[in-house]
């Protein structure tokens, strides 16, 4: 299966580790781009924000969203944010799941209250961190 791994660039090094153990299971991986640039070096906001910009960074995943089967967002914790799924990562769940794909999220649904009821209805799959979960098309 195609999957498209999205997430915070602060979890670039733990997206390359996922994307590896889900490569040696047989699927193919789209990352974000510049996911080694960001697991390899710290970025600060500007330059962040600078990327996205030059690079047309949401566009470019949107395409990558678009080639896949599936997408699998690496919610880890951020500070005190339980499973964070920043602006990022849910337009990219909405993407997907306007263009029909399969949305697994590796953690459960965070508890904000912005989004709780539109998560829900995309009817993705909550891994439980167990990607063998992870179901061929």
């Amino acid at each position: 299966m195609v999957i498209t791994l999205c997430g915070s660039m602060e979890f670039a090094d733990k997206m390359l580790s996922i994307g590896s153990i889900l490569e040696r299971k047989g699927h193919q991986v789209l990352y974000p781009k510049y996911t080694l640039y960001f697991a390899h070096q710290e970025v600060n906001k500007e330059r962040k924000t600078w990327l996205k910009k030059a690079d047309d960074l949401i566009r470019a995943h949107y395409w990558n969203i678009k080639k896949s089967e599936a997408i699998l967002v690496l919610n880890y914790d951020k500070g005190e944010h339980k499973g964070w799924i920043g602006a990022n990562s849910f337009l990219e769940m909405g993407f997907a799941h306007v263009l029909g794909k399969r949305i697994y999220l590796l953690k459960p649904i965070p508890r904000f209250a912005y989004f709780q009821e539109e998560t829900k209805a995309m009817r993705l799959t909550i891994l439980n961190d167990d990607l063998a979960k992870i179901g061929w098309k």
